[in-house]
């Protein structure tokens, strides 16, 4: 099966374009790739705002990515977007209910 790049995507013989498992794209650094695409972007801000908002106004990351039900890595992404913008601010460190470390806390503005 002959593959070639087209425009930085894998694509095969077929026309259909293929997964790329070079060391470029493990996982990490594919999400990371993913989250530059502003509509995705966006929607994950939604979710950690509204989550925030309807479930734990002061919560730890973790709280909010279980109470939010959300991945925990796309809620510590999204808090500096967050907070660039406004939406949110840092407060005082208390311990986790779930990791039982101290960390930082998320206020709505």
């Amino acid at each position: 099966m002959s593959k070639k790049m087209v425009d930085s995507k894998m694509i095969d013989y077929r026309g259909q374009m293929t997964l790329d498992f070079s060391p470029g794209y493990r996982k990490g650094q594919l999400t990371s790739k993913l989250a530059d695409d502003t509509k995705l972007k966006a929607t994950q801000c939604q979710y950690v705002y509204t989550a925030i908002r309807n479930f734990c106004n002061g919560g730890t990351s973790r709280e909010i990515a279980r109470f939010g039900k959300i991945p925990y890595d796309v809620v510590w992404r999204r808090m500096h977007d967050l907070v660039e913008n406004e939406y949110i601010r840092e407060g005082e460190p208390r311990k986790c209910t779930i990791s039982g470390r101290m960390v930082k806390t998320w206020w709505l503005i």
